[in-house]
């Protein structure tokens, strides 16, 4: 159900990204926990992609991926895993 996702682009949307795949559309990365967000459902994740993009949820291009994961890997040391997992 939609509204179990709510806090995706709603109280917790700073905590996520919506990364651009090429003929695809988009992938939802949480932040917190370093990871791509799977949703079996494919109409109820285009609803939360439609949901996430109307609330303004950061688009990072796919030409700026690799960058963008780099910035955690070169924190890893700083990173409190125990916390976000």
């Amino acid at each position: 159900m939609k509204s179990e996702y709510e806090n995706m682009w709603t109280t917790d949307k700073d905590n996520y990204r919506l990364i651009e795949v090429p003929n695809l559309g988009y992938a939802i990365f949480h932040i917190d926990t370093v990871s791509l967000l799977t949703i079996e459902d494919d109409q109820l994740y285009k609803e939360i992609i439609n949901e996430m993009l109307e609330a303004g949820v950061e688009i990072i291009k796919a030409e700026d991926w690799g960058n963008f994961l780099a910035s955690f890997v070169d924190n890893l040391d700083e990173y409190d895993w125990e916390q976000n997992l």
